[in-house]
């Protein structure tokens, strides 16, 4: 009976809950489509600092997103980032260092690896890497036993390279470590953290990763006699100084969440990838091999009891069972049997049941509508048509899932995903709820649900029963039917939008309060209401031609406002059709544009006129003198530049003020422009000024009718607000084309009239003579300026830095003057310094430069900049009477300068004039400490004659020689001779104008260490000069040279490079018929001949390389002659043939030279390495 009534109660709630189904589906609708799948989450350990890893691993970010079709999205995170971004599910793809990975692998929180690494450094693939330990090169340890008790510096105990390789070595000796040790330094990554450490004391010792000291090496940070390493391993065809064995690379794996399809797909992407792939080249990788074996990792970590191997059983399964075998044994059989008891108990009281289930469970399976069922928060079931909703291919893939494991963080109306489920989850019986709820599918893509979701009670189980419907595509036009409303309404644009045939039908906001007309006033109205009669009809013609075709038109439109008024702006026209493609409306998009277009003419009239005088400046004057000069060549008539400065005014304007002076500018501007014909034209420079281009001279006395009335006029009196002022004018005249110079140059000619002007007494005109007053006036006119600009200390020194090219030091400077002129800017010495030579003003300006120099250096001097401060001193300063004395007396005002620091440069011209008296005072100048440099060295007369005579400890080669001589043989073999001279003298020896690293490297294989010049840095004011020391980073090859003892054959490589090089081009001049004589040469007369011939075959000649050298030789003159002599019968593609051929032949010769010269071991000293940078690059290409 009991049983009967329990039936029918299962009946009654099988059918309520049938009912409860049938609502849900009834309240449901269907939609379909799904959105952009979700980024692969790539992340990797930052190793080195953050951005450097960034730049290394986007590459292959970017090749991973190619090759899967789906974003790829990279970060860099450190130790603690990257275990809570794996906790967290917050990552898909992991990069990480082996130790770090069994830690995470064992957590089951990464999957077993995809793959492993493979760097490439140089010709090496690594597949492995190695842990370092290192202590300063002063260090007592030597050894891994004297690393107890000292302090050791490491990036962390989580890194494999950095600490868990060294301290298994140590434990391997017995040496027992604590982790927790105050005496570990922990200095958190990147690896260099730790080389610092140690070098600045704060560690006796570190642990690092290969490869670390040799990239701060490479980087000028740290150099190889700073350091030593404790226990060196050598590994066979390994290029990094290691301690410890090598382990596997890192591996690459993936987190257990991430689809089994993607995992397929980047493990074929990432084997795939080739050593020349462009990722694989920008991210210094190989590529990847398949995964490593990382049982010896396991070992390192157990051995040393790390994570996850930290913690130790007391006891093991084993061990129990084998204690109590006989109590488990009974009590397993005593379960058994109550169980099988229970079960067939169970059995006959669910099998009227069953019946039922399997009814409600066909219903469930078959229904038209996604059914799925929660139970405390979590998925128990689903039908087919929720897994095909859902995007997941069977049951087991959602089942035991929660809804937020499968929900993004947020949902449509903000809250958090774990606030939305916690909220429905509190659902009573007899209620039904329904939400939006956006869901990720497992390929990353995001869908809206709309759910329906009630209580039931299911086989004695309190569950919530949720239909679902994709209303994806309903929400996305929704939306964006609300972004467009809201960008219509409220756009900065004026929009309007009209129908086909132009009948306005919407206008927003902005449209409306730029034409003043009201809404209703423009509905139903055509766009003409706006034109304003500007266009013509073709203008729209053409406008409505290119919408009819292209669909859209935009230009530069003027309209008119309801009352009238123009205004420009810039008009977008659209067309819209339907999905049948019908044209359905026009928009229009309209920007007011009369602010920008007033902006422009206001910077055209301050691009072009003077804003006190309403005078054309400095711009339109150029303008209006280039068309007159264009003009004057096409009808055969003068210009006239009148260049005019106003005498008196600086008094006025320094006693009364500048508003005085002002008034007074505006007033004699008015004036001036009056005196003038109709077609001239007056500009204002600045100041007091002016410049007046007369145009259209017949005659000279025509310009000088008006130049009359330009005097007249200044000098007549002016009222201003304090009274009567009055001023005059010294003109300079030069007239075209007689001065047969540019725009520049005549003004500059006319300013030079000018101040020929003023020394003759003012208030007249001068005109400037091109065959007789040209270099009178200049140095005249350049005097004066010279002692003014000294009064009013308008000049300063710029400083050009010194270094030794071998080591990358910087060893001094050179102060070299410049003038600040107030009008005319920076002027450079030659455009002064020639016109003072001999003149009393040379001398002060030399005193200046000394005393300036010297304030300078020892404010260096103060911020510890131990420079040398070279400054040149002329022939004429170097023999007054009283020179010795000056220069002791400014050395005893500069305290913080010792003689030591300050250097003189002597011109080879200037110190020859009087050599017997030059010398005395050179050696008076030594005994004070001040050294001695002879400048522009090989310039002078009997250089080698009284060389000996003069103590000057440095010789700088002249920069004309220096410059040429990578292209010109005779400025080589002249460098080449100065610099074997200095070291036959003993005297150091320096470069000027090394304009290029190829310039360099020439220079350092001919022996010249020393050097300045552009390629270095251009001279600089002192403050850029601070800013410069800090950036110098001495070029790659320059760095080589350091690595290597001198080369004897230097000079062999560099007169083979730059001669060969000189012969082909010349030949090649001559095949161009551009030279008429033959370049013929046989192979002994060149430079390389008699090398090959002399020293070479006495230092090589045995050697099999020198041998194939001398043969390559005579076949590159060979060739060379043979196409001289054939040419004349051979086809002009014959020709260009064989001298592709000879230019090819002849840098294999230089090649071989390069290689054979710098790769032999010289008798003292090792020769480079025939994998060294730069080895057999010819030197145009070093």
């Amino acid at each position: 009976m009991q049983s009967r009534i329990d039936v029918m109660n299962f009946t009654l709630r099988f059918r309520l809950l049938v009912v409860l189904l049938m609502t849900l589906l009834s309240i449901s609708a269907r939609a379909v489509e799904n959105i952009p799948q979700d980024p692969v989450r790539l992340a990797v350990l930052a190793f080195k600092p953050k951005p450097d890893v960034f730049a290394q691993w986007q590459p292959i970010a970017d090749y991973l997103e190619s090759s899967l079709q789906r974003p790829v999205r990279l970060s860099v995170l450190n130790y603690d980032e990257l275990n809570d971004a794996v906790t967290h599910q917050k990552v898909d793809v992991v990069v990480t260092n082996p130790g770090h990975y069994v830690l995470l692998n064992h957590r089951d929180l990464v999957k077993s690896p995809l793959v492993t690494l493979i760097n490439q450094t140089g010709q090496y693939e690594l597949h492995s890497f190695g842990g370092v330990i290192f202590t300063r090169a002063d260090s007592t340890i030597n050894a891994l036993g004297e690393l107890s008790g000292k302090r050791i510096a490491i990036v962390g105990t989580d890194s494999l390279g950095g600490y868990q390789m060294q301290a298994y070595e140590l434990f391997k000796l017995g040496i027992e470590i604590d982790r927790k040790s105050s005496l570990f330094v922990k200095t958190g990554m990147p690896h260099k953290n730790v080389v610092e450490a140690v070098m600045d004391g704060q560690a006796d010792a570190g642990f690092v990763r290969d490869s670390v000291l040799e990239g701060m090496i490479k980087d000028g940070k740290l150099k190889a006699n700073q350091f030593k390493i404790i226990n060196q391993q050598r590994p066979v065809n390994f290029p990094y100084l290691v301690s410890t064995p090598l382990y596997p690379e890192w591996p690459v794996t993936v987190t257990p969440h991430l689809d089994e399809h993607i995992t397929r797909a980047i493990t074929v992407a990432l084997l795939s990838l080739k050593s020349t792939d462009p990722a694989a080249v920008a991210s210094h990788l190989s590529g990847f091999s398949t995964p490593a074996v990382y049982e010896g990792v396991e070992e390192v970590l157990r051995e040393l009891r790390m994570a996850p191997f930290d913690g130790v059983p007391k006891f093991t399964l084993h061990d129990f069972w084998s204690r109590h075998f006989l109590l488990v044994s009974s009590l397993m059989a005593i379960l058994f049997s109550l169980g099988t008891l229970l079960l067939a108990g169970l059995y006959f009281q669910n099998r009227k049941e069953r019946q039922s289930r399997n009814r409600f469970s066909m219903l469930f399976e078959l229904s038209p509508e996604p059914i799925w069922l929660l139970k405390e928060g979590r998925f128990v079931d689903c039908n087919n048509c929720a897994l095909n909703l859902l995007g997941y291919q069977g049951k087991q893939d959602i089942i035991g899932k929660s809804p937020c494991e499968v929900s993004p963080e947020y949902q449509l109306n903000g809250i958090s995903a774990e606030d939305l489920f916690a909220t429905v989850g509190q659902t009573v019986p007899g209620e039904i709820r329904g939400f939006d709820w956006i869901h990720t599918t497992p390929s990353g893509a995001q869908i809206i649900v709309k759910v329906n979701l009630a209580p039931i009670k299911l086989n004695g189980a309190d569950m919530l029963l949720a239909v679902g419907h994709d209303v994806t595509e309903a929400v996305k036009n929704r939306e964006s039917m609300q972004l467009a409303s809201s960008v219509f309404l409220h756009a900065k644009e004026g929009i309007l939008i009209t129908t086909p045939a132009g009948v306005i039908l919407d206008v927003n906001a902005t449209l409306i309060a730029t034409s003043g007309y009201r809404r209703e006033e423009l509905i139903g109205m055509n766009p003409r209401i706006f034109q304003s009669g500007k266009q013509s009809r073709e203008f729209y013609s053409h406008m409505w031609e290119s919408i009819l075709q292209n669909g859209h038109w935009a230009g530069e439109i003027v309209n008119k406002t309801k009352c009238g008024t123009e205004y420009p702006g810039i008009l977008t026209i659209s067309s819209v059709k339907n999905s049948k493609d019908e044209l359905t409306h026009f928009v229009g998009h309209f920007t007011d544009i009369s602010r920008i277009k007033e902006q422009e003419e206001k910077l055209k009239l301050l691009a072009h006129y003077d804003p006190l005088t309403g005078l054309p400046n400095r711009t339109l004057k150029a303008l209006r003198l280039n068309s007159a000069i264009v003009q004057s060549r096409r009808t055969k008539r003068s210009v006239a530049v009148a260049f005019i400065d106003l005498d008196g005014f600086k008094e006025i304007n320094d006693q009364y003020g500048h508003a005085v002076g002002d008034e007074l500018l505006v007033g004699i501007a008015e004036r001036l422009k009056q005196a003038l014909r109709e077609g001239d034209t007056l500009a204002r420079l600045g100041g007091d000024e002016f410049v007046a281009i007369l145009t259209e001279l017949e005659r000279i006395e025509d310009a000088q009718m008006v130049l009359n009335r330009i005097l007249l006029a200044a000098s007549e009196d002016i009222v201003t607000s304090i009274g009567v002022a009055q001023v005059s004018a010294s003109i300079g005249v030069t007239i075209f084309p007689q001065d047969a110079s540019d725009a520049d140059q005549l003004i500059r000619h006319a300013d030079m009239a000018m101040y020929q002007a003023k020394l003759a007494g003012k208030n007249r005109v001068h005109y400037f003579d091109v065959d007789q007053d040209n270099v009178a006036q200049a140095r005249m006119s350049v005097i004066a300026g010279v002692q003014e600009a000294l009064l009013q200390k308008q000049f300063v020194l710029y400083y050009q830095p010194k270094v030794n090219m071998r080591t990358g030091k910087v060893i001094g400077a050179e102060a070299l003057i410049r003038w600040m002129h107030p009008e005319r800017g920076l002027i450079p010495p030659m455009d002064f310094l020639p016109y003072i030579d001999n003149h009393p003003v040379e001398l002060e300006l030399g005193d200046w430069v000394i005393e300036e120099a010297m304030r300078q250096c020892g404010i260096w001097n103060k911020l510890g900049l131990a420079l040398k401060m070279s400054v040149n001193v002329s022939a004429n300063q170097l023999q007054q009477v009283d020179f010795i004395q000056k220069l002791s007396n400014s050395l005893a005002l500069n305290s913080d300068v010792l003689a030591s620091h300050i250097e003189l440069e002597i011109l080879e011209s200037a110190a020859l004039r009087n050599i017997q008296q030059t010398s005395e005072v050179l050696h008076a100048l030594c005994q004070l400490g001040i050294g001695i440099a002879l400048d522009d060295f090989g310039t002078g007369y009997s250089s080698l004659s009284y060389l000996r005579k003069l103590p000057a400890g440095l010789i700088k080669i002249d920069q004309s020689f220096v410059r040429d001589m990578l292209f010109d043989v005779d400025d080589l073999a002249i460098v080449d001779g100065v610099i074997g001279l200095a070291a036959s003298f003993r005297r150091n020896v320096i470069a000027e104008g090394v304009e290029t690293v190829v310039h360099g490297d020439a220079l350092l294989l001919l022996g010249c260490d020393l050097a300045q010049g552009y390629g270095i840095s251009r001279p600089v004011p002192p403050q850029d000069f601070e800013v410069w020391l800090t950036r110098w980073v001495t070029p790659e090859s320059w760095r080589q040279h350091s690595l290597q003892l001198p080369n004897l054959h230097g000079s062999a490589i560099v007169f083979a490079d730059v001669g060969h090089r000189a012969w082909v081009a010349r030949i090649e001049d001559y095949l161009a018929h551009k030279v008429d004589e033959s370049p013929l040469m046989q192979h002994s007369e060149c430079h390389l001949g008699q090398w090959i011939n002399g020293a070479g075959k006495s230092y090589f000649g045995p050697l099999q390389a020198f041998q194939e050298l001398s043969v390559i030789h005579e076949r590159v003159h060979e060739r060379g002659c043979d196409l001289l002599k054939s040419q004349a019968g051979d086809r002009e593609p014959v020709v260009q043939e064989k001298l592709i051929e000879l230019k090819k032949l002849r840098d294999d010769l230089l090649k071989k030279l390069r290689m054979l010269c710098m790769q032999t071991d010289p008798p003292s000293g090792r020769g480079l390495d025939a994998n060294d940078q730069n080895v057999s690059k010819p030197l145009q290409d070093a």
